[in-house]
């Protein structure tokens, strides 16, 4: 599994976010294969299809945070605790909706990582997990302006 998960920084989450003919298709293709990869039962299978998928998908340029900005109270020293303690790196970036679809997909196959590694998970809760994934995926349609392909 990945040591760290990239996120936007929160306060700089897009509630909706126009995007470019190229961009549009790239992040259409992105999360057309993430809703394919869904379905698939098997999840060796579905592991290999993520893993693919998040090879061909451009990384982002990206900066880490390094203040939290006039929008939160939380001082730079706070975000950095947070954010070791959880192993995450908030970012920001350039290419938001790239970078939003990259870290739905990384987090997904360790997701899928987890599964396979830790037979033992209770199988509501996995279900509950890949449900939430599927209302992710949606919610980032949404958020960008695709028609749902679902």
């Amino acid at each position: 599994m990945t040591d760290t998960l990239q996120l936007l920084a929160p306060w700089d989450l897009p509630l909706s976010q126009p995007l470019t003919d190229d961009e549009l298709d790239r992040v259409e293709l992105a999360l057309a294969s993430l809703t394919r990869a869904f379905e698939i039962e098997n999840r060796q299978e579905a592991l290999a299809s993520v893993s693919q998928l998040l090879a061909d998908v451009p990384v982002p340029e990206t900066t880490p945070c390094i203040e939290a900005g006039s929008k939160v109270s939380l001082r730079p020293k706070e975000v950095e605790a947070y954010d070791e303690y959880f192993r995450i790196e908030h970012i920001q970036s350039a290419a938001p909706a790239m970078t939003l679809v990259r870290s739905l997909i990384a987090c997904y196959k360790n997701f899928l990582e987890l599964c396979a590694t830790h037979s033992h998970l209770n199988p509501e809760h996995v279900e509950q997990q890949e449900q939430g994934f599927r209302s992710q995926a949606r919610l980032l349609q949404r958020v960008f302006w695709l028609e749902e392909s679902s």
